[in-house]
């Protein structure tokens, strides 16, 4: 799923939260300096919060500005969950869909939702514990596409807010790390018994160690629990995750490149952060989904004078997949070019997930364009 005119989306976030004047300013050109400094101020102590010892699952950060958070991290988190909603089959979006986004903030999956699937019903029940948040969710979402969705706010933090039905899409986005761990497992398994039949579960988190690491836990959990459950992304198999089993130090990851919309360039200029990446962490569920073929690439490939190498995950494969420069041929040389999370197929790989001169290497493109 992509998002064509993020500016589109940051326009109406200055529109909420700064008013007329400063909009003047965003359509002309940059905002004042003036304007925005004291926000820049309030977004470094938030940045602060979320990465300092004071944060953590079972460590409750200090409130911050919904407002500042809106400003600097909504158009990012829209435009990692378009990313991760690009690996869900393009049909699935190709109809009319009842949304539960949980934890849902001012509104990062309905924003996604409907600047992305332009022409099909949606419903969706938005749910977060945070007043203010949702207030700004209302401000800023039907004024991006009014009557284009039915969109219903609910402040609580019990699923129970969502009424009885089932749901054909459910968004945990930047939740699983701000539930206490004795409460978690059991949460997202009532959120597995909302789901459809066909359903999809994203599950979304920062590229923090913790919070992917708690993530995976989450995984594993739902998938022992919930037979017909099958990942949709990343894995390509059902097993435990044989990473977090294996080791200690690694996190499973993505890393996007994008192209930062203004504000958000000017924010990072005074703050003197920089997101001209994305990363994030992020596990897709299907309910009766079907596994797919092949194999994940799961740390960002290397190289010497004498080899490529990349760490891939699959069905009874864990390792460094290895392609030595004697061996290099036509059917495996695309190996040498495979990015982070790329999906593959390794046809005839020798033992020890050596890529031989026989061995086939085929990148699986993704359903739609991150």
């Amino acid at each position: 799923m992509k998002i064509e005119n993020l500016q589109r989306i940051e326009a109406m976030i200055v529109q909420a939260i700064l008013g007329g004047p400063a909009l003047v300013q965003y359509r002309a050109g940059d905002i004042s300096a003036a304007v925005l400094r004291p926000w820049a101020i309030k977004i470094r102590q938030m940045a602060e919060s979320y990465t300092g010892e004071r944060g953590g699952k079972n460590n409750p950060r200090p409130e911050v500005s919904a407002e500042a958070y809106c400003l600097y991290y909504l158009i990012p988190n829209v435009e990692r969950l378009s990313a991760v909603l690009s690996h869900i089959p393009t049909t699935f979006f190709e109809r009319e869909l009842h949304v539960l986004d949980y934890g849902c903030g001012p509104g990062t999956a309905a924003l996604t939702l409907i600047e992305g699937q332009r022409g099909y019903p949606l419903t969706i029940v938005g749910v977060d514990s945070s007043s203010r948040m949702l207030q700004l969710a209302q401000k800023i979402v039907p004024s991006l596409a009014p009557g284009s969705a039915q969109v219903t706010w609910q402040g609580a933090s019990s699923l129970a807010a969502a009424g009885a039905k089932k749901f054909d899409l459910i968004i945990l986005a930047n939740v699983i790390n701000e539930v206490p761990t004795s409460e978690l497992h059991s949460l997202l398994s009532s959120i597995a018994d909302r789901l459809a039949e066909g359903g999809v579960i994203v599950l979304l988190e920062p590229a923090m160690f913790e919070a992917t690491r708690s993530l995976m836990t989450a995984r594993d959990a739902l998938l022992r629990k919930f037979a017909r459950l099958s990942p949709i992304y990343p894995c390509t198999h059902r097993q435990d995750c044989p990473m977090l089993r294996l080791s200690t130090q690694d996190w499973c990851h993505n890393c996007i490149d994008w192209e930062r919309p203004k504000l958000l360039r000017q924010l990072d200029e005074l703050t003197g952060f920089t997101k001209h990446r994305l990363k994030y962490s992020a596990v897709v569920l299907g309910l009766g989904a079907a596994l797919k073929d092949g194999l994940r690439v799961v740390t960002i490939p290397d190289r010497n004078k004498h080899s490529w190498w990349a760490t891939v995950c699959g069905e009874g494969v864990y390792g460094d997949a290895v392609l030595e420069k004697r061996k290099v041929s036509v059917d495996n040389s695309c190996f040498k070019k495979v990015e982070l999370h790329d999906h593959i197929q390794i046809e005839n790989m020798e033992e020890g997930r050596k890529i031989g001169s026989s061995s086939v290497v085929r990148v699986i493109p993704q359903y739609s364009c991150k």
